[in-house]
């Protein structure tokens, strides 16, 4: 993916700062600096700020979808692969700053765009194979319509993070995450899911 160490690097400390201050208030400047190289070094491997902010989060979702595979063990019933889930995503949210995602849709709209076709894609594909996985083990609803409930599912995740209904720092809070996956599951399980599901939610 990187033409080089040097790149990986720019890339891997551009993403660390944008996490940790936001976007809009991280310069080229910042960037070059941190690394102790000059913005003309800087500029060698990116022409602009837009193509570096392209580069990390591009780079941060690919590195963040490879987390999430190696995280699903086989031995997973379809309850624990969901829940395995939502305590990554609040392990996520509590080591990035708020700040970044309103940066990308406000500042970076084409970044932020291409973000949420790639997270949708990835989404959808977890969810058709977590259903099939439930119905089969018999933890979620046998009468469920599948293709509906994902993209309700899916649907409610962007819409939030798009609504001025929640902020994002409330978006972003551990209790936010795991209150809507909890609804997302409640509304899914069966009777035998439902047991499973209470004494899970109890180990959160």
């Amino acid at each position: 993916m990187f033409c080089c160490k040097k790149e990986e690097k720019i890339i891997q400390k551009s993403l660390e700062l944008f996490s940790t201050y936001g976007i809009k208030s991280v310069s080229m400047e910042d960037i070059s600096t941190n690394l102790g190289i000059s913005k003309k070094t800087l500029y060698r491997f990116v022409k602009d700020k837009q193509e570096l902010v392209g580069k990390a989060i591009a780079n941060n979702f690919d590195t963040n979808d490879k987390k999430i595979q190696a995280l699903l063990k086989p031995t997973f019933n379809a309850i624990e692969e969901v829940l395995a889930l939502v305590r990554f995503f609040t392990e996520l949210h509590q080591s990035h700053s708020p700040n970044m995602i309103f940066d990308l849709q406000k500042f970076y709209p084409e970044v932020y765009q291409t973000l949420c076709k790639k997270r949708k894609e990835k989404l959808l594909l977890f969810y058709e194979n977590n259903f099939k996985k439930g119905i089969k083990e018999g933890l979620y609803r046998q009468n469920m319509d599948m293709d509906v409930v994902k993209r309700i599912i899916v649907h409610l995740s962007e819409t939030i993070i798009e609504s001025d209904t929640f902020t994002i720092e409330e978006i972003a809070s551990p209790h936010f995450i795991q209150e809507l996956y909890s609804y997302h599951l409640h509304g899914i399980v069966s009777e035998k899911g439902h047991e499973i599901l209470n004494k899970e939610l109890d180990n959160i």
